[in-house]
């Protein structure tokens, strides 16, 4: 206890910047991640803002930043701090296409109808949106745990920073989808606000978690069987709709040699954005594989994507609409559907519908 007291001493002076860059990477370098973790907890106890120590990350997340590889290492896919690393890859990527995004709509005079970067700024928003099942799943299983093992500053500290973000977060996507009815000087001026929070914000906290918290789990839950029952409660939440497991790595599977069998019943489901459950299938530069699952009556409502998509009814009856048509289809049937057309999907009265969607190329790597 007298070595976390004399930790949080340190932090304060980190604080107050009275420790040079280089003293605190070699002293916060030996630091076991569990006691640091304790020593900022303290200092809330003794009364320190947890706002506050948001700005001590900046000097900790150099010295921890090759635990990240470590981690890797120790776990293997499927571990439940495996899979949020995973994740916070994928949103990573995000932040960075938002951050591409974002200036060439600042270059930009006036709406566009056709400039495709709007409806990439609606599916990047959408898509961070999406992540609130992997904060769910931190809030509702990981912290949890911690906090019964007596590690409770880093999580207080976790959440206020995801009420921040889920609110800028859903702010984006509103400015996404009312773009077009906005004055557009006053449309960039939300945006850049918005998005610059979001971006750099979020890759802080992410840093944060990669580099202190999750090894901090890591050293505080040594117990396989109890990371096989966190594993189970964040199955029963769910996993967000870009979630790595099945989508990636066919190809590097084929050119090994390998054949890679994806069953859809086996694939986890979880609920898009925009209302109806779907199966994430698969995930490359070339290609992206959704299974839609509605239920009867249930409608997908039209929305346009930057690429084509192809609809592959796998079983049911219903409804594709493109444009200003509609046709009835039903197993068995493919229909296509141009890119920067609106297209949507319904299930009949009384039968389940299950389409598989091909996007080609995969959207997420469009630019």
């Amino acid at each position: 206890m007298a070595q976390i007291k004399e930790l949080a001493e340190l932090l304060k002076r980190i604080n107050r910047g009275e420790v040079d860059k280089e003293e605190v990477r070699q002293v916060l370098g030996t630091i076991d991640p569990v006691e640091l973790s304790l020593a900022e907890q303290r200092l809330i106890e003794e009364g320190t803002p947890p706002e506050e120590l948001r700005g001590l990350c900046a000097a900790h997340i150099e010295a921890l930043s090759d635990e990240l590889e470590r981690i890797k290492v120790a776990t293997q896919p499927g571990h439940p701090i495996h899979t949020l690393i995973s994740e916070h890859e994928e949103i990573l990527n995000f932040l960075t296409q938002l951050e591409e995004v974002t200036a060439r709509l600042m270059a930009l005079y006036a709406y566009d109808s056709g400039n495709k970067d709007f409806e990439r700024l609606k599916y990047l928003a959408t898509e961070l949106v999406e992540a609130e099942k992997h904060h769910a799943r931190e809030e509702d299983v990981l912290f949890p745990e911690l906090e019964k093992r007596g590690i409770t500053g880093p999580p207080r500290i976790m959440r206020l920073e995801h009420d921040a973000l889920r609110a800028k977060k859903k702010h984006l996507l509103e400015l996404a989808e009312k773009a077009s009815s906005l004055d557009y000087a006053e449309f960039k001026r939300e945006l850049k606000e918005t998005a610059d929070y979001i971006i750099f914000n979020l890759r802080e906290h992410i840093f944060k978690e990669n580099t202190i918290l999750y090894p901090a789990a890591l050293k505080a839950i040594p117990e396989k069987e109890v990371w096989e029952r966190l594993k189970e409660e964040a199955d029963a939440i769910g996993y967000c709709c870009f979630t790595p497991g099945y989508l990636a790595g066919a190809r590097k599977e084929a050119e090994e040699g390998r054949i890679r069998v994806i069953r859809l019943e086996d694939l986890p489901i979880t609920t898009s954005p925009r209302g109806p459950k779907i199966r994430r299938v698969l995930e490359e530069p070339s290609v992206a594989v959704t299974n839609v699952l509605l239920e009867p009556d249930q409608e997908l409502p039209a929305h346009e994507t930057p690429v084509d998509v192809f609809f592959y009814v796998q079983a049911g009856r219903g409804t594709v609409s493109i444009g200003g048509a509609s046709a009835a289809v039903e197993a068995g049937d493919l229909i296509f559907s141009p890119k920067n057309i609106p297209h949507g999907l319904k299930a009949a009265s009384g039968s389940a519908f299950s389409v598989l969607v091909v996007k080609t190329p995969n959207p997420a790597g469009q630019h």
